[in-house]
């Protein structure tokens, strides 16, 4: 019972991450968690890792520009 709901959340979800999962039915999260963690560990959403790169900010250069606005 508790697998399916699980399954069903994932299925009406599929681009959210195990933890948004989890935190839409706390219940079900944890039961499952404390009696059957290996399933939902091989049916959980694969954590999901990205390319911050472009993202990061440069804080030298953006230092040097709040300082002339400040100035």
């Amino acid at each position: 019972m508790q697998r399916s709901k699980w399954i069903e959340l994932m299925r009406k979800y599929p681009c959210k991450s195990k933890t948004s999962i989890a935190d839409m039915d706390r219940a079900v999260y944890t039961w499952i968690y404390r009696h059957d963690n290996e399933w939902l560990t091989e049916n959980s959403p694969i954590k999901k890792v990205g390319n911050r790169k472009d993202e990061l900010i440069n804080w030298k250069d953006r230092d040097q520009e709040v300082l002339v606005l400040v100035k």
